[in-house]
């Protein structure tokens, strides 16, 4: 796997949705195994709802086998499969509970109800995290030409002071000095 690819498969764990979103619309696969792990059984098992939305608006397939572990080596089954499986098993309430709404993205082929509101809620928050690396780097922009002038300046006074000492503009020493 490319650089590209790594960089991707890590913002997919890291839950990084304006990242992965970027990476998408540049042409990353949503299918694409970084050592056998898709993004979608990465989201699955993070239980991140809002990447299991995005990546199968970007074609990622739940129905596609991926390499799942077990005690004696790993098994194929589909992604769909393995968050029946994750949620079946899952003992504490609140990680059940997350594992349920990933189930329902996944399973909503129609896209007409926990799709959708996953769906819609990604957007909202890439919304927000846009605009947010918009501000970001309008503030960097800002400081980088602070800075510009802050140069500008000391090289016109060190110029000037340099001029003030009798040397020339071009770097000759004046011998009456």
């Amino acid at each position: 796997m490319s650089l590209a690819g790594i960089v991707f498969s890590s913002a997919v764990g890291d839950g990084d949705l304006l990242e992965v979103y970027t990476k998408l619309l540049n042409g990353a696969d949503a299918n694409n195994a970084y050592v056998g792990v898709t993004p979608l059984r990465v989201a699955i098992e993070n239980k991140d709802v809002e990447m299991c939305a995005l990546l199968i608006h970007f074609q990622a397939d739940p129905m596609r086998n991926i390499s799942v572990p077990k005690s004696t080596g790993y098994r194929m089954m589909t992604a769909l499969d393995f968050s029946k499986h994750l949620t079946s098993n899952e003992k504490e309430k609140e990680a059940k509970k997350a594992h349920q709404r990933v189930l329902e993205v996944l399973m909503d082929e129609k896209k007409e109800g926990a799709r959708k509101v996953a769906t819609d809620e990604v957007q909202k928050k890439l919304d927000v995290l846009t605009e947010a690396r918009r501000v970001k780097l309008r503030a960097q922009e800002k400081l980088f030409c602070q800075g510009l002038l802050v140069v500008s300046v000391l090289a016109a006074a060190a110029y000037a002071a340099y001029s003030q000492l009798g040397q020339p503009a071009g770097g000759e020493v004046n011998p009456e000095l």
